[in-house]
């Protein structure tokens, strides 16, 4: 590849590891929405035993966002085509959509514990 198009041997290593934390970011966010889902499954959603998972989820998906913005900022000088750059904006504005919908639903899923807690 270095070769071929002249890329530098750091900017490779570089975009290695923001890929690769994304997809660990990814997998943690996968990860606690199988938690959230379990407790779908035993009817605990709206306990408090849910809700560190729900803070974990929408923390994993805020970690994810930064990565492709990062990835557009250092793949953008360089591009000499648009696919790159239009898959890119394309994740970018998923992941951040998914994160905002996650916030959402953390703000609503923690008002209902809240009123829960406190009716009592």
């Amino acid at each position: 590849m270095r070769r071929v198009h002249g890329s530098a041997l750091a900017l490779e290593i570089v975009l290695t590891i923001l890929v690769g934390c994304l997809f660990l970011a990814a997998q943690f966010a996968l990860f606690s929405l199988w938690k959230l889902v379990s407790h779908m499954e035993l009817e605990t959603f709206f306990s408090p035993d849910a809700a560190p998972w729900l803070d974990k989820l929408v923390a994993a998906l805020k970690f994810a966002c930064i990565f492709p913005v990062a990835l557009i900022f250092i793949v953008a000088p360089q591009a000499d085509d648009p696919g790159a750059l239009v898959l890119l904006t394309a994740v970018t504005l998923f992941v951040v959509t998914v994160y905002l919908l996650g916030s959402l639903l953390q703000d609503q899923v923690l008002e209902v514990i809240y009123r829960e807690n406190h009716s009592k």
